[in-house]
């Protein structure tokens, strides 16, 4: 693998432009969000409300799977919520499915707390899937 260039991030038409290349399904980057890309491959997006912040969005291109780039992501950003805006508490859902995605929150220290039924849809078949409601107090990795 390339070396990679340093976690940036991004603010306004930017942060949207880089939501949309990642499929967000959320709308627009709101005045509390913290969006976070690596190398244009991995992209994630938070919304903070000090001390909490939620991830909305953490998603790495088909291509670029696989290489630990959502797991570099995931540490920059963490390290950036808790040191610079002194965030203590983080929330998050993940599809009962995903366990790539699953142990890799439970690595960073994200525990279950509670599971939303139905939380997920697919688009293309419309069949619903439950989501894991996780959360983390622990910064180091």
């Amino acid at each position: 693998m390339a070396e990679l260039m340093a976690p940036k991030i991004l603010d306004g038409c930017a942060a949207n432009k880089a939501l949309r290349a990642h499929d967000a399904p959320h709308g627009d980057v709101g005045a509390t969000d913290v969006v976070m890309v690596l190398d244009h491959q991995a992209l994630c997006w938070w919304r903070v409300l000090a001390p909490e912040a939620e991830l909305l969005w953490l998603h790495v291109l088909d291509g670029s799977q696989g290489q630990g780039l959502g797991s570099l992501l995931l540490a920059a950003s963490m390290e950036h919520l808790h040191h610079r805006l002194g965030v203590t508490q983080l929330f998050l859902e993940v599809s009962v499915k995903n366990n790539t995605a699953y142990h890799m929150y439970h690595k960073f220290g994200f525990k279950v707390v509670g599971t939303r039924k139905k939380y997920y849809q697919d688009k293309d078949t419309g069949n619903t899937c439950d989501a894991y409601v996780m959360t983390c107090n622990q910064f180091h990795h």
